[in-house]
């Protein structure tokens, strides 16, 4: 036979399997490194770039050729030697972890980047590259930001504070503290649940309950001013602009507070305010004056035309006559003289001792003497709550004002009327209430009842100066209370007054 030939067959599937795996394994890294953006560069343990993806050539601007063709290619991105030295020594170090680098592009322009070495077992590296530009402008522009609230939270006069939702004190400016006479950051060591115990014990109330309706209403802002303590001790006058945060389910956050000491503003508001009572009193006064020289002229005038028919009259009948309408004139200037007295001594009330006075008590006592006076005409009810409390004040002018109520129901309610007074606590106040079934006030004349030397009439028929229910009003006011009084003409009035209760010492 001749010479043959020899075929030897292998089966070479798995291999052709493995090889066709590995090429999709690159195909699809390829894609990855292709289309992802973050830089991604191959180089060796000289720190030669041997591959760069497409994300990598756009952000520095070279193709992998001209860095290739370029002996040490780090000079093109790193101009600085020791830049330079610093970023190849990362490179080759082998130490993995975030490092930032500003690296120049092909254009000359600076970018922020940040690198993650990953050794390779053939001893190359993969440098992972993010652009953080933009996060770095962010970051740049937000420590600015700081710097810039910082400068002005520490130099400018009104003070800051931040509190989390469980009132802890987050960030204090230093003005805040000197307000309060404290060491630069004292405010952040103190305890949140004894913040309110600076806050002046008649304010502290009202403040946290205002704060808390905030809070629970939801409210982005809140302005309140208050008195709190200074650390030697004394208190001064704080404003307070409140912005409350919130999540977007309305959970409460915390509060922003910029605080400004208001001590000086209200002295002025205080300053300004004793010139307007000033200016008010003046005109008062003036108006007073005028009133009781116009009263005064009446009963004088009276006297002085009876004086000059006494002196030229024989007749006995006529002249006892005079004489008896002199002594009515005269009894009239001594009872103005006396108005005018209790008048200055109202004024004056504040300069008297305080003591606990029983309403009850006086408002029986001034129902006597009018009864007796006018001797049970109009009948007089009376229904005063047992029990009352005592109120702090100046009890013979508390007195003074009951009877001045009294004797006006009593001088304009007809003989067959009736009076009725009621006495009894509301809350934390006494109500007296005065109810007579006289002529009655019209509607137009209310707003004037308690005018000094008002009458319902211009010529002044009417008896009386017109001074006691404005004496009234006074002395009811001296004393924190109010005073009001509704009528309807032909069917009576009725005179309502509440007296604040205050604990007695």
């Amino acid at each position: 036979m001749g010479d043959g030939v020899a075929i030897m067959n292998r089966n070479i599937t798995e291999r052709k399997q493995a090889e066709w795996a590995l090429a999709q394994s690159e195909e699809r890294l390829r894609t990855i490194a292709d289309h992802i953006p973050i830089m991604i560069s191959l180089y060796d343990q000289t720190g030669v770039i041997e591959y760069a993806n497409p994300f990598w050539c756009d952000r520095l601007g070279w193709s992998l050729k001209e860095v290739q063709a370029i002996g040490d290619p780090l000079i093109l991105f790193f101009p600085d030697v020791e830049e330079r030295r610093q970023a190849l020594e990362y490179m080759l170090s082998g130490l993995q972890g975030w490092r930032d680098f500003e690296v120049m592009t092909k254009y000359h322009g600076r970018l922020r980047t940040s690198w993650w070495n990953v050794p390779l077992s053939d001893g190359r590296s993969l440098g992972i590259g993010q652009d953080i530009t933009e996060r770095y402008q962010m970051e740049q522009a937000l420590r600015e930001s700081e710097e810039k609230f910082r400068a002005i939270a520490e130099n400018m006069s009104d003070g800051i504070i931040i509190f989390d939702a469980a009132s802890r004190p987050l960030y204090v400016s230093p003005s805040y503290d000197r307000q309060y006479g404290y060491t630069d950051g004292e405010s952040l060591t103190r305890d949140p649940h004894r913040l309110t115990d600076v806050l002046h014990p008649e304010d502290r109330e009202a403040t946290v309950a205002a704060l808390r309706n905030a809070i629970c209403s939801h409210a982005e802002t809140l302005t309140y001013s208050y008195r709190t303590r200074h650390k030697d001790g004394h208190y001064f006058w704080r404003e307070d602009h409140a912005r409350f945060k919130y999540e977007s389910d309305g959970t409460y956050l915390g509060t922003v507070v910029v605080a400004r000491d208001i001590t000086e503003r209200k002295r002025m508001e205080e300053v300004e305010y004793r010139l307007r009572l000033e200016k008010d009193r003046l005109a008062m006064l003036t108006r007073f004056f005028q009133e009781a020289v116009h009263e005064f002229s009446t009963p004088l005038s009276t006297i002085g035309t009876g004086l000059y028919l006494l002196a030229r009259s024989n007749d006995a009948e006529r002249r006892a006559l005079k004489a008896k309408q002199m002594e009515g004139e005269i009894d009239r200037i001594n009872h103005l003289l006396q108005s005018l007295v209790l008048i200055m001594k109202v004024e004056s009330v504040g300069s008297a001792e305080v003591t606990s006075v029983d309403v009850s008590s006086a408002v029986r006592t001034e129902c006597r003497v009018l009864e007796d006076r006018y001797r049970g005409q109009p009948s007089l009810q009376l229904d005063i709550q047992a029990d009352l409390p005592l109120i702090m004040g100046y009890g013979h002018y508390l007195n003074q004002a009951f009877h001045e109520l009294l004797e006006n129901a009593y001088r304009f309610t007809p003989a067959e009327g009736t009076i009725r007074v009621n006495v009894q606590a509301v809350d934390d106040h006494i109500l007296v209430e005065i109810n007579d079934t006289g002529c009655g006030i019209a509607e137009a004349d209310l707003p004037y009842v308690f005018d000094m030397f008002w009458r319902h009439d211009e010529a002044h028929t009417t008896p009386g100066f017109g001074l006691g229910l404005a004496i009234a009003k006074r002395i009811i006011e001296q004393h924190g209370g109010t005073i009001s009084v509704s009528s309807e003409i032909g069917q009576g009035s009725c005179f309502k007054l509440t007296l604040l209760v205050q604990m007695t010492s």
